[in-house]
């Protein structure tokens, strides 16, 4: 009888320390680590297009001021014209 209890005993702590072995937290690693690289690949995505953006704002200024320097270049030419048939 002693022995079956015995038995009985070491299955249930084997069986309790096969339930609580390293491997889950092995896993969890493997987890954080793929949430660490997604974080990173965020980052550089959101930096991206931060730069992109940036790109874009300074672009569209560029193509303002040139409107603008091009405008007043035909206005003034169009004055100066309009002064030589006034004359």
């Amino acid at each position: 009888m002693k022995k079956i209890f015995a038995l009985s005993l070491i299955a249930a702590a084997s069986l309790g320390l096969a339930a609580c072995s390293e491997k889950p937290a092995a896993e969890s690693n493997t987890v954080e680590m793929n949430t660490v690289e997604t974080n990173v690949a965020v980052d550089e995505a959101v930096a991206d297009i931060n730069a992109t953006t940036e790109n874009a704002v300074d672009a569209a200024g560029a193509a303002l001021d040139n409107a603008v320097a091009t405008d007043a270049g035909v206005a003034n030419g169009a004055m100066a014209e309009a002064g030589n048939h006034a004359m």
